[in-house]
């Protein structure tokens, strides 16, 4: 697959999690996202950037979750 391509895939995969959990604070595994997609830890953490740990964890405010709205699952 191509980079962009992939890149593009595992962005909008996590956007999608991110907007189906209403939690604030939420933690991602590099590992857990990379098995889901096929693909390595390391391409992953390239894609979402980071500190170079093994994940990320996040605080969504409410403008941040009005932006995510459109990736939310309609099941």
């Amino acid at each position: 697959m191509r980079k962009n391509k992939l890149v593009e895939k595992i962005v909008n995969y996590v956007n999608h999690q991110i907007a189906d959990d209403p939690s604030k604070h939420q933690q991602l595994s590099f590992r857990m996202i990379a098995l889901e997609l096929g693909c390595t830890e390391n391409e992953v953490h390239d894609a979402l950037g980071g500190d170079g740990g093994s994940g990320c964890f996040l605080v969504i405010n409410s403008e941040q979750r009005e932006a995510l709205e459109l990736y939310r699952s309609t099941s």
